[in-house]
Formats: structure tokens, sequence, C-alpha cells
């Protein structure tokens, strides 16, 4: 399973017009922001170099030095359970007609 790595740079209020709460913003690996509402599930990507992601870098609150994403903190990341080793199945002899 691949992992992408997105750094918490800040919070805008959701773009959607009925929610409006605050939201967090993240950059990916390739360089989008990525929108995605926890209260009313918008999610938007803006890519570098267009109008909409200039748009969302002038609405932007910047996160606090050292902050952590508000996503990433809300649950406690699950411990892996060890796989336990099979046992190996008895040795079957298996017993001829003539040595019955």
């Amino acid at each position: 399973m691949v992992t992408r790595v997105h750094e918490h740079v800040g919070s805008i209020d959701c773009p959607n017009p009925d929610c409006k709460k605050d939201t967090p913003v993240k950059k990916t690996g390739t360089g989008k922001l990525s929108i995605k509402c926890r209260w009313c599930e918008f999610e938007n990507y803006a890519t570098p170099g267009t109008p909409h992601f200039k748009n969302i870098m002038s609405r932007l609150r910047p996160a606090p030095a050292g902050s952590v994403d508000p996503d990433d903190g809300a649950l406690p990341k699950p411990t892996p359970t060890p796989t336990p080793t099979p046992t190996p199945a008895p040795l079957v002899t298996r017993k001829y007609a003539h040595e019955r």
C-alpha cells in the first residue's frame, strides 16, 4: 500500500455556502491543495498556477508552527497486531493395502 504524505498548511472557511465551517487545507506531494470539509463532506483540489489555487491561498489562515493536522490527531493510530505464525499440519502417514 502506498502512503501519500499531505502537509497541513492551514485552514479556510468551507467553500460550500451552506456550511462555512473551518476546514483544513493540506498540500499534497505534487503541490496541489486539498480541501476536505469534515462536516458537509465538501472535497476539492486546486492545482498550482490556477486561479482557484490563488484564491485559496489568499483566504488561507496559516497553521501555527508545529501544529498537528486535525484529521491526523482526531483518532488514535491503531497498533498493528502481530500475525500469528501458522502451526505446521501434523505429518500424516499413509498406510498401503499391503501394510494393513
